[in-house]
């Protein structure tokens, strides 16, 4: 089968999208295509699931201009772990033997203090950041349509999907359970509806969100 037939005008369309809005997420959505389009492609299905996967993390950051921001927990562990050493040059091993004395009496330096401190805002923050499919319906909608009660299905359906391909980037052992071709392809096309979606500047209209939720509605 021709790879390229399965180049519909609509997803030209998005593709021409993609290359215009989020040029470095392009190639790996018309990858994803052209494999859609090859169902004799050896690992296909581990193939497509790991581009749809990229794509929807990626996408809210590329399309906000941002970066996603990790808190890099080893880097600042090592900073601490350096400040605890001199404030506790005998804890070696941080066992329950770490600290010889009554913890009720220690008095942290104030550089270890912040540190500590520091650390605990970030791991809050990350807490608190929303994740990449609900930024994805959140940052553009227009205000009447971007309440909690509309939102919330739709990132409920988008997140369904996207962890149905989760559930299957990773190469497994066994050969039973896999999805059949149907399968693959209507959760790829439904995948397609919600950046289609976007790609409209999201959905104008109540009428354009519930049809979007029936045609993602299995």
């Amino acid at each position: 089968m021709n790879p390229s037939s399965h180049l519909t005008r609509r997803r030209r369309e998005l593709l021409e999208w993609f290359q215009q809005n989020a040029p470095s997420l392009a190639e790996a959505y018309e990858a994803a295509v052209r494999l859609i389009g090859c169902p004799e492609f050896p690992a296909r299905l581990h193939l497509v699931s790991h581009l749809v996967r990229d794509i929807a993390n990626r996408l809210p950051d590329v399309l906000e201009g941002t970066t996603s921001e990790r808190v890099e927990y080893v880097n600042i562990l090592d900073d601490i772990d350096q400040l605890w050493r001199k404030r506790f040059p005998h804890a070696t091993d941080y066992g329950d033997q770490a600290v010889a004395q009554d913890v009720s009496s220690v008095v942290l330096p104030e550089p270890l203090f912040r540190k500590l401190e520091g650390l605990l805002h970030l791991h809050r923050e990350s807490r608190r950041r929303l994740r990449p499919q609900e930024r994805l319906f959140r940052s553009e909608l227009s205000p009447e349509v971007a309440s909690p009660v509309l939102v919330r299905p739709m990132v409920k359906q988008f997140e369904d999907v996207c962890n149905w391909f989760q559930t299957h980037t990773h190469l497994r052992n066994e050969t039973g359970g896999i999805p059949n071709e149907r399968e693959l392809v209507q959760n790829f096309e439904n995948f397609e509806r919600v950046l289609v979606g976007i790609k409209g500047q999201f959905f104008t209209n109540i009428g354009e969100i519930d049809e979007i939720l029936q045609d993602t509605n299995p």
